[in-house]
């Protein structure tokens, strides 16, 4: 992580303290330095399904930015069967991961999900990936007992 120089922090609150100490907070302008002078998260691309059951959706994504310093979030919805309400359905996000890849669990057979992935530290998060789509595959046919 790349932080500013403490010169460069304290020459800002000289010059806002003597041009506009009643308009700036000193904290925000801090907190808007550190924003700027940290490193900005990559976000997650590149996201694929693995593979998909009748419950289970596997995916993997690439992440540009150092693996072992983020944490993965998947969030995933149904897909809404009308267009119009598509932004009306609600995200649900999965546990967290340090991996480049996530098994979403407990979905429902032949229905159609919305994915995403946001990258995450200790200084914030980043977007969203890309949204894919992926349909979970049908329940396996039970064998009836016949007469």
């Amino acid at each position: 992580m790349q932080f500013c120089n403490v010169h460069v922090v304290f020459w800002w609150k000289k010059y806002l303290s003597e041009h506009f100490a009643a308009e700036i907070s000193f904290y925000r302008v801090i907190y808007s330095l550190f924003c700027m002078c940290t490193e900005v998260l990559p976000v997650p691309r590149d996201v694929t399904v693995l593979e998909k059951t009748e419950s289970t959706i596997r995916l993997q994504w690439t992440y540009d930015g150092e693996v072992g310093g983020a944490m993965f979030w998947v969030w995933y919805r149904p897909a809404a069967t009308d267009s119009a309400n598509d932004d009306d359905v609600k995200w649900i996000q999965c546990e967290k991961t340090s991996n480049t890849d996530c098994t979403v669990i407990g979905l429902q057979p032949a229905t159609a999900y919305k994915l995403r992935v946001v990258a995450q530290n200790d200084i914030g998060h980043t977007q969203h990936s890309d949204v894919i789509s992926c349909q979970t595959d049908d329940q396996p046919a039970t064998l009836g007992t016949g007469s």
